[in-house]
C-alpha cells in the first residue's frame, strides 16, 4: 500500500511540475509577445514622426525652390539678374566644332 501511495503521490508531483512548465512558457511567450508589441509601437511612432518631419522638409524644399523665393531671396543677398552682356558660354570638348567663317582675299 505504501508503494503504491508513493507512486501516486510521485506521479502527481511530475503532473504538477509538467503543468507548471507549460504555464511558465505560455506566460514567457505572452510576455514576448507584450515586449515585441511594444517595441512595433514604438517603431510606428517614430516612423509617423519621421514621415511628417519628412514631408515639412520636402514643402521648405519645394517653397525655397519656387522662383519668386529664390528671386527674393536673392535680392536680400545682394544678387541681381545678369545682364545679357555678361553672359558667357564656354563650349565643352563634346560640343560639335562650327568651322569658322572663311575670310576674303584681299585685292
Amino acid at each position: 500500500m505504501e508503494g503504491r501511495l508513493l507512486k501516486a503521490f510521485f506521479i502527481g508531483l511530475l503532473l504538477v511540475c509538467l503543468l507548471t512548465l507549460i504555464g511558465v512558457y505560455r506566460v514567457w511567450q505572452n510576455y514576448r509577445l507584450v515586449q515585441t508589441g511594444g517595441e512595433l509601437g514604438n517603431a510606428s511612432k517614430l516612423l509617423r514622426d519621421l514621415q511628417s518631419e519628412h514631408d515639412m522638409l520636402d514643402g521648405q524644399y519645394h517653397a525655397l525652390r519656387s522662383s519668386p523665393e529664390v528671386l527674393s531671396r536673392a535680392g536680400e543677398l545682394g544678387m541681381r539678374l545678369p545682364k545679357s552682356s555678361e553672359i558667357v558660354t564656354v563650349g565643352s570638348s563634346d560640343a560639335p566644332k562650327v568651322p569658322a567663317p572663311a575670310k576674303e582675299a584681299s585685292r
